[in-house]
């Protein structure tokens, strides 16, 4: 099953396994509002996890593939900044260095990547779901299956009556 990125509005990184994009938003909803935001489709994926003392999961890190190809399609500024800040070859970056990291992490965070023209789709599916309660992918199903027969009316006439 393919892995997907997801950039929040926040900046926040989420990955979920699904069939589609489609399938992906559907998943996402999870964790938040996924109809507006980018998804990239990652050609390979490592994370590694460490199990701590209590049973819960740390974030070790990403590999370097993992890590890139995510700089590259959900933090593109951050991934500028760090390639072309100064270092010095006994401490890493220079201080002015980690202070140009530190604003391209705040503008990441604050820059908001939303495709407009899903939000009324994204705001129809919500309130849809609020009053149906229906779960998730029966409400999709629905709306497909609506979608389609009113494709295929009118088809037949040429045009929506």
């Amino acid at each position: 099953m393919p892995l997907f990125l997801c950039r929040w509005p926040n900046g926040d990184l989420s990955v979920v396994a699904a069939s589609d994009k489609t399938d992906a938003v559907a998943r996402l909803r999870e964790h938040g509002d996924a109809e507006h935001v980018k998804l990239w489709q990652t050609p390979e994926c490592l994370i590694t996890f460490r199990l701590d003392d209590l049973g819960d999961f740390e974030l070790l890190g990403f590999g370097a593939r993992t890590a890139n190809f995510a700089t590259e399609k959900c933090y593109p500024e951050l991934g500028k900044t760090i390639c072309n800040v100064d270092r010095d070859d006994i401490h890493g970056y220079t201080p002015a260095a980690l202070d140009q990291i530190r604003a391209a992490v705040d503008h990441e965070r604050t820059r908001q990547e939303i495709d407009e023209s899903k939000q009324a789709d994204a705001k129809m599916w919500r309130e849809l779901h609020g009053d149906t309660d229906m779960p998730s992918p029966l409400l999709d199903g629905l709306i497909r299956s609506v979608g389609m027969q009113i494709v295929h009316s009118t088809s037949d006439r040429g045009k929506i009556e």
